[in-house]
């Protein structure tokens, strides 16, 4: 005979689905199985990475010294490199002096002449301090020749680049024989 429910869904009585104990007592073992599985091979792996740490250990001790030589090397050519540097400074600064002295001697008055030319660094900025001697059969002009030759130096483009200034520091007049000499000290302040 044929049953016909005519209860709407939500009333009918649900089918119960159990898998058998046999089936589930299979599953459960597979899992079981799985998990030891995995639990062997992360050994497994973890053991292999022990071992691959410690060959890697090995071979750090190995070149160790040769890393830290390598370290000092690289210092040494750090220290040289910074002093083939400053010789290279040192080389233009010097070519560059040659170029500025022969300016210098192009600017100077013909009754003007120089005792001495020297860069003082003592002081905060590095200075040039020019000392020289000029004559005149009249002694005011003296002053005009050495104002003259700073105005020069002032002028002179490629000259003064270097230099923010240039100031008189002492006259001092002097007679030798009947002739009349003025004594001067200018300084150029370097930028």
């Amino acid at each position: 005979m044929i049953k016909i429910n005519l209860l709407p869904a939500e009333l009918k009585p649900k089918k119960k689905t159990t898998l058998p104990v046999k089936a589930m007592s299979l599953i459960g073992g597979g899992i079981v199985v799985i998990l030891i599985l995995i639990h062997v091979l992360v050994g497994m792996k973890i053991n292999q990475e022990k071992e691959r740490l410690s060959l890697l250990k090995k071979e750090y001790e190995a070149i160790r010294p040769e890393y830290e030589r390598v370290l000092k090397l690289k210092a040494d050519k750090e220290r040289l490199e910074s002093k083939v540097a400053l010789m290279e400074k040192l080389l233009i600064q010097r070519l560059l002096w040659a170029k500025k002295l022969n300016q210098f001697s192009d600017l100077m008055p013909p009754s003007v002449w120089l005792s001495s030319v020297s860069v003082v660094t003592r002081t905060e900025t590095p200075t040039l301090v020019i000392r020289g001697k000029t004559y005149s059969d009249k002694g005011e002009k003296m002053v005009e020749q050495v104002g003259d030759f700073m105005r020069r130096i002032k002028g002179h483009g490629a000259f003064f680049e270097d230099f923010v200034n240039v100031e008189l520091v002492s006259t001092e007049r002097e007679t030798i024989g009947k002739t009349e000499l003025m004594r001067f000290e200018l300084t150029c302040q370097f930028k």
